[in-house]
């Protein structure tokens, strides 16, 4: 005799937000502060363009992760499109900091990379046939 799950129990009908998503959303808050505090009182490179773009690439991380982790109804080639961004505005925001000598955010995107590529590495994949 076999047992089957029976059909009244509700399955998970959103995508919840793993642990890496919400790592990653609080490393590009982190990172938009300190990003923010570099632009205005940083001595080296206050109100530069470079610390600008950095403050704008932080808050585009979180919208990205936020999109991507709390839309479950995106279509499956957005979420690919929106991933390659993610990743392509991790190193850019990483290699902004490096050169912008700002160590922390530089340290804060390598932490979000990692959480980020733990969890789109080990995301189900959202074709799957639920039961």
């Amino acid at each position: 005799m076999t047992y089957t799950q029976p059909a009244s129990l509700p399955t998970r009908a959103w995508n919840a937000p793993r642990v890496g998503d919400w790592i990653v959303a609080v490393a590009s808050v982190l990172g938009f502060v300190e990003a923010v505090l570099n632009y205005c009182f940083d001595v080296g490179i206050a109100y530069s363009e470079g610390a600008q773009l950095v403050v704008i690439s932080t808050l585009l991380i979180l919208l990205a992760i936020a999109l991507v982790a709390w839309w479950p109804a995106m279509p499956r080639w957005l979420k690919v499109v929106f991933a390659i961004l993610i990743l392509l505005d991790f190193i850019g925001t990483g290699l902004a900091a490096y050169f912008l000598e700002a160590y922390l955010l530089l340290a804060l995107m390598v932490v979000a990379l990692i959480a980020w590529a733990f969890t789109s590495l080990t995301r189900r994949s959202s074709m799957e046939v639920r039961r």
